[in-house]
């Protein structure tokens, strides 16, 4: 339909109107996105894994708010792209136990308050359970709140984040490495893990080269990591161990020679990128995948840059060195040559034993002890989760 009304002007009048009307609509509209100020991106493309029976995807979220003033995380809700109910739904109790804060060893406030101009990682376990496919991507739909003055009289705003694509291949399946006895995961994935918490930024770039990093130490028969003086390095059962090659690889990092730490006393060395994994080895495992082996014994390492190696072969011994307190082995997957400058990555074993679950203090104890579970329990193509005690 034709307008009765007509404008007579100029053309170049009428192009500053129209330039003026558009550049007015999308400055309203910026207006109306910034009502939430937050940028949100993926640290990682998500990978399916499975442990303790179940698929799990592993991955972290990262919100920068650009306003001038605080915002609250209320809620998260976290959907498959073929299903109109959650996968999960996070609410306040379990936000605070999700967040992250680089640079601060908490928010000042509270762990759901983003600051200012500030930056936070949200770290996300998704579970699949058996009755469900594993999602092709995700949908996170967040519930912000601005804090302070009159902003604080807005109702709660809410904001879907773009898709984020699941990386659906299975995960790489590699060999122990380590042999013989009982082996307790220390620090394996879970949400709790510290090792998923190190967001290390090296020559200008924030990563998790440790999130499905494990610290691997013996336990001997009669149910300790240690027997005499835990003081001592020599006490320590898995000291000395060899590790082993966890698939046929090229050796393509080699360190040798830092001296080893006294258990429970401050490192031999002062800690630096270069020092952080004390001795160690990393075996490049092809199709861009990397394995870590760190802290091991001074003069143990048995390979060279250059060397090839098959599934099994002896690497080296299990030592004290670099960033550790107590002898053990710090082992991980990454997609880049580097202990802190890369993404860990999901693998599993073909098959290990579950023969207990840990509580790190009672291992300690000179009187308590792990409780075994009886009878143990076989798992296939998983990876340890946090504590767990299996043999190979």
């Amino acid at each position: 339909m034709r307008s009765r009304y007509r404008i007579n002007c100029p053309p170049v009048l009428r192009t500053l109107t129209m330039f003026l009307f558009f550049s007015g609509f999308l400055f309203c509209n910026a207006q109306n996105f910034l009502v939430a100020p937050f940028d949100i991106s993926a640290g990682v493309i998500p990978s399916p894994v499975k442990l303790a029976g179940e698929t799990h995807l592993f991955y972290e979220l990262h919100l920068t708010n650009v306003d001038s003033k605080p915002w609250a995380v209320l809620q998260l809700e976290v959907f498959s792209d073929k299903a109109d109910s959650p996968l999960a739904k996070y609410a306040i109790p379990s936000l605070r136990r999700m967040f992250g804060h680089p640079g601060l060893e908490g928010s000042p406030n509270d762990p759901i308050l983003v600051g200012p101009g500030s930056h936070a990682i949200l770290y996300l376990d998704i579970r699949v359970d058996g009755r469900q496919t594993v999602p092709g991507s995700l949908k996170h739909r967040f519930l912000f709140s601005p804090i302070g003055g009159d902003s604080a009289k807005m109702a709660p705003v809410v904001v879907e984040a773009p898709l984020l694509t699941v990386y659906r291949q299975k995960p790489l399946e590699i060999r122990p490495p380590v042999k013989g006895g009982h082996w307790v995961a220390v620090n394996g994935p879970s949400d709790t893990s510290v090792h998923r918490r190190v967001w290390a930024v090296t020559n200008g770039k924030g990563h998790i080269a440790q999130r499905f990093a494990i610290d691997w130490g013996k336990i001997g028969e009669d149910g300790h990591p240690y027997h005499g003086d835990p003081t001592k390095n020599s006490s320590w059962y898995g000291y000395g161990s060899e590790v082993l090659a966890v698939a046929q690889a090229s050796v393509v990092e080699v360190w040798d020679g830092i001296p080893e730490n006294t258990p429970f006393q401050s490192p031999a060395v002062p800690i630096t990128v270069e020092t952080v994994a004390g001795n160690h080895i990393i075996l490049d495992l092809g199709n861009g995948r990397f394995a870590l082996y760190a802290h091991l014994k001074t003069g143990s390492v048995r390979v060279k840059v250059g060397q090839k190696v098959d599934a099994g072969d002896v690497l080296g011994l299990i030592g004290n060195s670099g960033n550790a307190d107590l002898p053990h082995l710090h082992f991980q997957v990454m997609d880049a040559n580097s202990p802190l400058g890369a993404e860990g990555l999901p693998y599993v074993f073909k098959t290990f034993r579950l023969e207990g679950v840990a509580v790190i203090a009672d291992l300690l104890d000179p009187v308590k002890t792990w409780k075994p579970v009886t009878p143990a329990i076989e798992h296939r193509d998983e990876i340890p989760f946090e504590n767990a005690i299996v043999a190979f």
